[in-house]
């Protein structure tokens, strides 16, 4: 805009310095062509007319040709009325003067003549004479005019153009400090026109995208760089569509990704926001984003640790609870039947002391593993807290959980651990306990089934203990 502004003023004042010379010239030349035209048209008349007075004068009287220069010369003056300015003469063929008026003329001065005749024969002729003085006096003051209107212009032209100068010179000003601006801050911009198609990138946005400007200039938005949930890949539309459809402000966007130019999602925050003219009509929009791929990262591996266990990778007990009161509701609203089982690992100490804690961590990450891999992908598998672990069984009625339970501990038997060239039998206490609509809060279900555990340990350990309730008021637990 601002290149093509320069010459544009450049042009203006061109143009200008030539309107203001066509005043200054053309008013004296249109003044003088007229004045000079209307005169000697006046002349020439005036001439016929004298002409043609005389004639029929000396038609009449044939000797007032040569006898009566005296009547001629009042004819001259009379026929019709001279002006000062002006002179009238009558001569023979030959040049020879036979009459003329007393008027003296300065010059310059303008002849017009018209013939005269005697018998139809021409004899003379009248010439009119007038001078230009007057013409070229006026001419004088049309340019004295038109001169001084032409510099008034030119004054005017030349204060419009300064003016313009500086209105572009501040926004050629204002346009490179934006432009600094845009290319310095650590965000990334990208503006379009109203249909949404790229008018510029600024360098983080061309980095962020593995895009140029020069690649992506008058494409649309949504076709170049197109949004994804990073949760599920699925496409989203952009806020910068939002933003010029509704004429407002889109704000950050959470959990989206970026496509960049080689397939890679990028993790991104933006928002959008329509540009305005000065009518408040919408030409366009400015879309602003930043890189949160750390942020991100950082934020899901603390929200991760906040819910899971540091060594096995397992849910913690905190987040086990929450998944508990969440199955009790389901049970209580519902109607679904879940269950829950509390293991103890029965050698982890013996392993621990005599071997180390380097070793005890491995026989936990060695029986998360195995225990997981025994699970419906619905069910939870949590570490309670050093050797106890408890898994959720979703969905999942009490004679189907005492068969996975059976699993589990049949899994733990059959593996074994070995550290160092020594070996050690895996073996697991569980407590089982059924989750339905007639169950009490949390603590009572753990307190269940940390009963059934605790039952099954003291009946030989290596079991499942079913927590079975057999009357309001005495919990009782039956081994299998």
């Amino acid at each position: 805009m601002l290149a093509s502004a320069l010459p544009s003023l450049r042009l203006f004042g061109v143009l200008g310095a030539v309107v203001a010379s066509l005043v200054a010239l053309g008013l004296p030349l249109v003044y003088f062509g007229l004045g000079y035209g209307a005169l000697d048209s006046a002349l020439e008349t005036e001439a016929k007319v004298k002409a043609e007075i005389i004639n029929q004068a000396i038609s009449a009287s044939p000797e007032m040709w040569r006898f009566e220069e005296q009547r001629l010369g009042e004819l001259l003056d009379r026929f019709p009325i001279q002006l000062e300015s002006e002179q009238a003469q009558i001569l023979t063929d030959g040049g020879e003067l036979i009459a003329a008026s007393d008027h003296m003329i300065e010059r310059p001065i303008m002849v017009r003549s018209a013939p005269l005749f005697d018998s139809g024969m021409p004899v003379g002729r009248v010439e009119v004479r007038r001078s230009l003085r007057g013409l070229l006096l006026g001419t004088w003051f049309a340019a004295l005019s038109s001169g001084t209107l032409a510099v008034v212009l030119l004054g005017s032209l030349r204060v419009l153009r300064a003016r313009e100068i500086r209105l572009v010179d501040a926004m050629f000003d204002e346009q490179e400090r934006a432009r600094v601006t845009l290319q310095s801050i650590g965000d990334a911009v990208i503006t379009t026109d109203a249909a949404g198609r790229i008018d510029y990138l600024n360098p983080v946005a061309e980095r962020l995208t593995q895009w140029t400007l020069a690649k992506v200039r008058g494409r649309l938005l949504s076709d170049v760089m197109p949004l994804i949930n990073e949760a599920t890949k699925q496409p989203i539309s952009t806020p910068m569509g939002q933003a010029l459809r509704e004429n407002h402000i889109a704000p950050f966007t959470t959990d989206v990704a970026l496509v960049r130019r080689d397939g890679s999602p990028l993790a991104i925050e933006d928002s959008a926001a329509p540009i305005h003219d000065r009518q408040g009509r919408v030409i366009g929009g400015v879309r602003v984003f930043r890189d949160v791929t750390v942020a991100r990262g950082m934020a899901k591996r603390i929200s991760w640790a906040a819910t899971h266990d540091a060594l096995t990778g397992l849910v913690n007990r905190h987040e086990f609870e929450e998944r508990l009161e969440a199955a009790l509701a389901t049970a209580r609203n519902s109607a679904k039947h879940h269950a829950l089982l509390y293991m103890d690992l029965d050698q982890f100490k013996i392993v621990n002391d005599t071997c180390g804690h380097s070793a005890g961590d491995a026989l936990l990450k060695q029986v998360s593993s195995l225990f997981q891999a025994k699970l419906r992908e619905s069910d939870t598998l949590a570490r309670l807290g050093g050797d106890e672990f408890g898994v959720l069984l979703d969905g999942c009625p009490l004679d189907r959980a005492e068969l996975i339970a059976a699993d589990l501990l049949a899994a733990g038997r059959d593996s074994g651990f070995n550290w160092d060239g020594r070996s050690f039998a895996v073996g697991v206490s569980i407590g089982l306990v059924a989750i339905t609509e007639r169950s009490g809060s949390r603590a009572d279900i753990f307190n269940a089934a940390d009963t059934a555990c605790y039952a099954a340990k003291e009946q030989g350990r290596n079991r499942v203990c079913v927590f079975r309730d057999t009357s309001a008021d005495r919990p009782g637990a039956g081994a299998r």
